[in-house]
């Protein structure tokens, strides 16, 4: 690849201008494959800043140029070819993704190969020299990814440059890049659940890459499919998701006609997954010395992503009260149902207390020690913290009524700290995503809001908009997922 020679005056180049010439001089040095490599670390740190000019690109020329930067073409890009797209804009035909850039990537990019016409978008118009012409007369589906809505939240539905980069909002960060699910009945459920999960990140790109092919022996993974229809569809020109595979699986247990549960549904998805690929249970020891001994029996046999990333363990003791003993269970867990105490409970710290408090088991205990038939004491607490904490508040109750529990339970942002026994550390978890459930109990709607990069954009089915932390933490949150990020120092034993 020949790169220009630069011998313009910086003194009277704008600081765009400068950076630019000086990362070109500097990939000037390098080998193609360095150069490669130093391109895309440019784009990727450079694509999500905003300036007041923003440029129109051809979409075959980005389709080329992502190939190249992802190692998939060793074609060094041609010079960019933007008289189609020219052509549109006079004729006022533009299709219903505009493909725009920054000032930064762009200068970049034109000086690396050159080409144009230079199309520039400012305010409500587009021009190019020769011409200048508004766009007043696009719908506010091809401008939703290029101008703010009059209530000032950004619609970010539409794909733009970096989601061809590979839909992430980096390479290095590879979060998914967000976009609206369509919702024609009772599918917000569905919807929320989804979109709280893709924000784990590790989750969203393993499912890109059908990693799940090399650990499955059996024919049948449609469950796995049905979620890398949606991740791919994120690739995809389109304003919205329809997760037609993954509605058609679940309509068994999932009537399209009614309302459901997003915690159930996300057990479920959960469960799905795991089957498809976990193995068969070797055979079981008839108990296990010591929790370790548990956990490394059941990760023989459950090999699969969602037990990587949202497995834990719990200890549950049963004391009988009469000679004393003690018996000790250990069980995994994907997620914790955290009760609410009206008037107790405060914050989501409380609920977990509340969960591993001590509490009795009626006469119909019969103990393995005494054989006696009495009362006992049980307690339940958390012993292996998982990487990702799933979380859900016992919102609604049937028995003796109806009713749903709309405390404001407060939850942190940062710093969730949870005991693990499993390694006497702290360990320490930031919010990533919550589901929020509206309306009373027999009916209602779910949104999510979730975390993609440092941006939280709350998802309300097909409309996507980005709000502060503050407006999430103000939430009377149903569903919580928490990312663990590192131990926070040596726990009291």
């Amino acid at each position: 690849m020949n790169l220009p020679i630069l011998k313009a005056g910086s003194a009277l180049l704008s600081p765009i201008d400068n950076e630019v010439n000086r990362i070109i001089s500097e990939l000037l040095k390098k080998t193609p494959k360095a150069r490669r490599d130093a391109e895309l670390n440019f784009i990727t740190k450079n694509i999500e800043k905003k300036t007041h000019t923003r440029y129109l690109i051809s979409e075959k020329w980005i389709e080329d140029y992502t190939a190249y930067l992802n190692g998939e073409s060793s074609q060094s890009p041609i010079p960019i070819n933007n008289d189609k797209l020219k052509e549109m804009v006079i004729s006022k035909t533009l299709p219903n993704n505009i493909y725009l850039v920054n000032e930064i990537i762009w200068k970049f990019v034109h000086k690396l190969y050159g080409g144009g016409p230079e199309i520039k978008q400012f305010n409500k118009s587009i021009s190019f020299v020769g011409a200048n012409t508004s766009t007043d007369h696009l719908s506010e589906t091809q401008t939703a990814d290029t101008f703010s809505r009059s209530d000032g939240t950004e619609s970010l539905r539409n794909s733009i440059l970096d989601t061809h980069t590979a839909p992430w909002y980096t390479n290095t960060t590879p979060y998914l890049k967000p976009m609206g699910f369509h919702n024609t009945s009772f599918y917000c459920y569905m919807n929320a659940s989804l979109q709280m999960l893709l924000s784990i990140q590790e989750f969203a790109q393993y499912i890109y890459q059908e990693k799940y092919k090399t650990l499955s022996g059996k024919e049948e993974t449609k469950f796995w499919k049905s979620v890398t229809e949606v991740v791919h569809a994120h690739f995809k020109q389109q304003s919205c998701i329809v997760p037609r595979n993954l509605r058609r699986i679940s309509a068994k247990n999932f009537d399209p006609d009614q309302q459901h549960d997003a915690h159930e549904f996300l057990s479920y998805l959960l469960s799905g997954l795991q089957d498809e690929v976990n193995l068969p249970c070797a055979k079981k020891a008839t108990e296990f010395k010591n929790p370790d001994s548990a956990w490394i029996y059941y990760r023989k046999s459950n090999i699969s992503l969602v037990d990587d990333l949202l497995a834990g363990q719990l200890v549950s003791t049963v004391r009988c009260t009469s000679c004393k003993h003690v018996s000790t269970t250990y069980d995994p867990f994907l997620d914790l149902s955290l009760p609410i105490i009206p008037g107790k409970t405060k914050n989501l710290d409380d609920c977990l207390q509340a969960y591993q408090q001590e509490e009795d088991i009626d006469d119909s205990y019969k103990c393995e020690k005494c054989k006696a038939t009495g009362k006992a004491k049980k307690r339940l607490h958390i012993h292996r913290c998982p990487r990702y904490l799933l979380v859900n508040l016992k919102r609604f109750e049937t028995y003796p009524k109806k009713r749903k529990i709309k405390d404001m339970i407060t939850y942190p942002a940062s710093n969730f700290k949870i005991r693990d026994e499993s390694e006497a550390q702290t360990a320490s978890y930031s919010l990533v995503g919550i589901v929020v459930h509206y309306g009373p109990i027999d009916s209602g709607h779910y949104t999510a809001f979730a975390k993609r990069g440092d941006d939280w954009i709350h998802c309300d089915d097909d409309n996507l908009s980005k709000v502060d932390e503050n407006e999430v933490l103000s939430k009377e949150a149903y569903v919580f997922l928490y990312e663990r990020k590192s131990h926070g120092g040596v726990a009291k034993l």
